[in-house]
């Protein structure tokens, strides 16, 4: 939630509004939804985006489609399903079939 002054102009029906009244607006953008990752789980391999995921404990590199960024967070518009354990930390070591353990 963010707070901000806008100054715009407005059409009043049967005089409504008044010049230099105030307002409470609610402005929605897009909501989406879907998957997201930390951004620094996103790595690029071979030119490639990928993701490392946990199976049966051995890393697993995901190559994946993304989509929006913001805040941190990287949206996954294909390659990953939801319920996948993703690695956040040390992924940058890792190579495809490596052991990892899950904390």
């Amino acid at each position: 939630l963010r707070t901000f002054e806008i100054k715009g102009q407005v059409e009043a029906a049967d005089g409504l509004a008044v010049p230099g009244q105030m307002a409470d607006l609610t402005i929605v953008f897009e909501t989406r939804k879907g998957l997201g990752v930390p951004s620094a789980a996103v790595l690029v391999r071979a030119g490639q985006q990928v993701v490392f995921v946990a199976q049966d404990g051995q890393a697993r590199a995901r190559p994946v489609e993304t989509g929006f960024q913001n805040d941190g967070w990287t949206e996954i518009l294909s390659g990953l399903e939801a319920g996948e354990t993703v690695v956040t930390e040390g992924q940058t070591q890792l190579h495809d079939g490596m052991a990892v353990e899950v904390l």
